[in-house]
């Protein structure tokens, strides 16, 4: 018993130590350097248009644009995109790597090296914002690696795609307020200095990508509250002086810099387009837009406008949520046609995954809804449900806005909730711990036993049966990787052979 008694003490301690968070930045590079180096241009999560913007930026010094540049059409309306800043920055890497070689496979290598390090860094800031939850270190590093072990994680951070300057910078975001709040909360300071660094940042980030707006709102929404219940304090800690210092004036010049180019795109469009975020229409000519593909996919299925009943209205957020938790544990490639589009190649989920993330899903909200009062005594997690709702409302909203227009459920992804993954992840693992918890004094074995036996097991099975980019390898092909690498292909074709008599597959030959 004794012996028993130190092997769980002995696998929690190493769950929440640093040596298994190392292991999964580890198990994190490995996968994604991987597809990376091996997976054929384009990749599918639309790597060919941020290349493409990033080539015009790099002939273009600045961010701003008088017209719509030279056969820029497949690209939509670039000049009043306000998500443009990540293609508009990687110009400057990919502008250096151009003095060394014109080699197309080696510039898009080289920037998909860029984004496993941008991924890679939200790693570590995660793991500063999931601690405020005050859960266990092992519950926090557990849901970074099961995180990274999520299919579509791995093929997302070996690509060339602004979620993956999107993740850190809303955890960043995040990190910032929480660190605002505790300031105010615990140690009666009202911080300037973090408040000025989360406008700042929030303020770009949205330019980085439209879809950060929500969380703006959300950490906006948490500032004003917590601000107005400490009052007595902020009267107290405005003094002119401390704003004159040098570090204040450089923090008055960001905000007003970054207001500026957050007014230039967004401020402009609501004033000439009744929107923040114009169709590409209202900017360009219909036979411009038409050159650019989710926009003319969606005209096109808009005029053959079928008509929805209350039947698909109802049914519509399932199938929103099967679509959603479908793309987070499949994988796809893609390559151009002789036309020089776009085709994609998606592979299925492999069974097991596809059951275990809808089991998690289940039981995780039943827990959650369970256990809600107790989740809900955590002052962080009433932010993250807040973030998590608010995004979920404004993705949700916009897909089903889509289903209106056109009559067909499009542009419904999982990697779309990237931003918000790791805050449910988190909670549904807090709700599991209550469960596992139960109230229900244990015979056989201790809480903690059967909480590490669980993630222990979880683990072993997302490992060996489609977990991180092993899902990628069984349903590749020759095709997915570069023609011209035929020890990559060599490689992969070993590796499956290697898998498949361990991988339940229902597609199994």
């Amino acid at each position: 018993m004794k012996s028993h008694t130190r092997t769980v003490r002995a696998l929690v301690a190493f769950l929440g130590s640093n040596k298994f968070f190392a292991i999964t930045v580890v198990v994190f590079v490995f996968q994604t350097v991987w597809i990376a180096l091996s997976a054929r241009y384009p990749q599918a999560f639309d790597e060919q248009f941020h290349f493409g913007i990033i080539q015009l930026y790099a002939h273009h010094l600045s961010p701003f644009w008088g017209q719509q540049p030279a056969n820029a059409d497949t690209y939509g309306a670039i000049t009043r995109d306000p998500s443009y800043l990540y293609q508009y920055l990687l110009s400057f890497p990919y502008r250096f790597i151009t003095l060394f070689t014109h080699d197309e496979t080696i510039q898009v290598i080289l920037l998909r090296l860029v984004n496993v390090g941008l991924l890679g860094s939200a790693l570590f800031i995660f793991k500063k914002v999931l601690c405020y939850t005050k859960a266990s270190s092992a519950l926090i590093n557990l849901s970074l690696f099961f995180l990274v072990l999520t299919p579509f994680f791995p093929l997302l951070g070996s690509q060339i795609n602004y979620d993956n300057m999107v993740l850190p910078l809303s955890g960043l975001a995040i990190w910032w307020c929480l660190r605002f709040i505790e300031a105010l909360r615990q140690h009666k300071q009202w911080r300037w200095d973090l408040l000025a660094q989360l406008l700042i940042l929030c303020l770009l980030a949205s330019l980085v990508k439209y879809a950060f707006l929500p969380i703006f709102a959300a950490l906006t929404f948490v500032v004003i509250f917590n601000g107005v219940r400490s009052r007595k304090l902020l009267r107290k800690s405005i003094s002119l002086p401390a704003l004159l210092r040098t570090r204040g004036l450089l923090y008055i010049v960001l905000i007003i810099a970054s207001s500026g180019l957050f007014l230039q795109r967004y401020g402009v469009n609501v004033v000439t387009y009744d929107t923040p975020t114009p169709e590409c229409n209202q900017v360009l000519t219909i036979q411009q837009c038409r050159a650019y593909v989710p926009w003319d996919r969606n005209y096109q299925l808009a005029q053959s406008h079928k008509v929805l009943g209350i039947g698909n209205i109802i049914s519509y957020p399932f199938v929103w949520l099967y679509h959603s938790m479908g793309e987070l544990v499949f994988t796809i490639s893609s390559s151009f046609n002789n036309n020089g589009t776009v085709e994609y190649h998606a592979g299925t989920q492999l069974v097991v995954i596809e059951i275990l993330s809808w089991s998690v899903f289940g039981f995780g909200l039943l827990f959650c809804i369970m256990y809600a009062k107790r989740l809900w005594r955590r002052p962080t997690l009433r932010i993250f449900a807040l973030v998590i709702a608010l995004y979920i409302a404004a993705l949700g909203g916009q897909n089903f806005l889509d289903y209106i227009h056109t009559g067909y459920p499009v542009a419904i992804h999982g990697r779309y909730l990237l931003p918000i993954l790791p805050l449910i992840y988190i909670i549904v693992g807090l709700a599991f711990c209550e469960a596992l918890g139960g109230g229900v004094k244990p015979r056989l074995l201790s809480v903690a036993a059967r909480k590490a036996s669980l993630a222990g097991l979880a683990m072993l099975v997302l490992l060996f049966e489609g977990g991180g980019f092993v899902t990628y390898i069984i349903r590749s092909d020759p095709s997915w990787f570069w023609p011209q690498s035929s020890p990559v292909q060599k490689v992969n074709s070993r590796a499956q052979r290697i898998l498949k008599p361990i991988i339940v597959d229902k597609h199994k030959k």
